[in-house]
């Protein structure tokens, strides 16, 4: 924290956002940048750090820009601060206090993020994902909305991607509790993606959550992103609820990234006589279990035994953490088609 602070007093935001602008500067180069920065407190404006950066022995080098380059940089991240101000979106990255300092912990945070809503919602002591198939039985919708909510009740902030299924049915549980929610996106915030869910991301706003990605406007939402995403999700907070899946698909993604995160991974799985088990994907559960020695669960009650911290806090809303474990199925059966990201 002391570095972030230190760093703020000369260079911000807009610097990063620019380097991010240069020719053959990405992500991982801007990611060098801030800790050389971090480090070397006599450094006053971007010009120096990029200096430091280029004669670094033994890094990856980029193009050494020129002044030219370096004001076009500028009037780009000058461009994207002004699309940003139109949408209502704020841009944020570690030289700022608002940035979600357990984004830091990981190697590839993102330099830059974009939030729309709540920024104070990144800052929320308590957050975990809640995520799962694009196509949920019954049960694994019952389940999914029963934790998220219980959650939620808790002040748990609920994290998930705002896609169809189970994501959707975090959100959407998440939104009356105090905790509210997160939606990362895999594209830039001017649209939502999948367009069906923009009524859901209106009322995660509304609700005092947020949409955030690493992306700026116009960002087109591509495969790669989608699995890039999750490491945010899983970072945001202590882990992630991995509530239903096949064998393999974004949700298996996320679980790996949860571990190597060091982070909580925990899957539903839910008692085989409760009303629609069978028809539940157990698949994406038993293998995290099997890969990645996943803590599997039957009901909130199960992930507060493993966060001793929410038991205070927890003691109230006992019907919040018993529910899901007397879950029944109601309603016609979905089709199993597969995960997707």
């Amino acid at each position: 924290m002391d570095d972030k602070l230190q760093v703020g007093r000369r260079l911000r935001t807009r610097d990063l956002l620019a380097a991010q602008q240069l020719a053959g500067v990405g992500p991982t180069t801007v990611r060098r940048l801030f800790r050389i920065a971090a480090s070397r407190p006599d450094l006053t404006c971007l010009e120096d750090v990029l200096d430091v950066a280029f004669r670094q022995p033994g890094q990856r080098k980029f193009p050494e820009p020129d002044q030219t380059a370096l004001n076009s940089a500028y009037v780009d991240a000058d461009r994207i601060q002004s699309q940003c101000d139109a949408l209502d979106v704020r841009i944020t990255s570690p030289l700022d206090s608002e940035y979600p300092e357990t984004l830091l912990d990981l190697v590839d945070f993102p330099p830059v993020l974009y939030v729309k809503g709540s920024i104070e919602a990144l800052s929320k002591a308590w957050k975990l994902a809640v995520v799962g198939t694009r196509y949920p039985t019954d049960l694994g919708i019952k389940l999914a909305s029963e934790f998220s909510s219980g959650l939620s009740a808790l002040g748990v902030c609920v994290v998930s991607g705002l896609a169809n299924g189970i994501d959707a049915v975090a959100h959407s549980a998440a939104l009356n509790g105090p905790g509210s929610t997160i939606a990362v996106l895999a594209h830039g915030l001017d649209k939502v993606a999948p367009k069906s869910n923009e009524k859901l991301a209106e009322q995660i706003l509304q609700a005092n959550g947020a949409l955030i990605s690493e992306y700026e406007p116009g960002t087109v939402p591509r495969p790669p992103q989608f699995v890039s995403r999750n490491r945010l999700q899983s970072g945001l907070g202590r882990g992630s609820v991995m509530v239903e899946s096949g064998f393999s698909g974004g949700s298996i993604h996320q679980g790996r990234l949860t571990t190597e995160q060091k982070r909580l991974l925990f899957v539903v799985s839910p008692s085989p006589d409760l009303p629609g088990s069978s028809e539940f994907k157990r698949e994406g559960g038993d293998r995290l279990a099997a890969e990645f020695n996943a803590i599997r669960v039957k009901g909130l009650s199960d992930i507060l035994e493993r966060i001793p911290d929410f038991k205070g806090a927890a003691a109230a809303p006992s019907n919040a953490a018993s529910a899901t474990e007397h879950a029944d199925s109601t309603g016609p059966k979905k089709k199993n088609q597969g995960d997707l990201f």
